[in-house]
């Protein structure tokens, strides 16, 4: 530490930033549980618009709602990977 210059810490009190405490609780992410949360996401998003489409196609007996309800499903699913791992 320099002299005349505030701790690192005192600076940002001063600043109202607060400093990032880690979660004890909470498992390390990697790179490996990043990926299978995204390929969950998707395939998950994937299934359930698949089967409203699949619903659907059977109540209205329309046969092209079910590749729509999964293409909706991957396009949803594609936005919130985006959103939620993008850098």
């Amino acid at each position: 530490m320099t002299e005349g210059r505030p701790p690192r810490d005192a600076e940002d009190a001063a600043s109202g930033k607060r400093p990032r405490i880690p979660d004890p609780l909470a498992p390390p992410q990697t790179i490996a549980s990043e990926g299978w949360a995204v390929l969950s996401t998707l395939i998950a998003g994937i299934a359930v618009w698949a089967g409203i489409g699949y619903g659907l196609d059977r109540a209205f007996g329309i046969s092209a709602l079910l590749p729509i309800g999964m293409l909706l499903g991957m396009v949803a699913s594609i936005y919130l990977i985006v959103v939620k791992y993008g850098r």
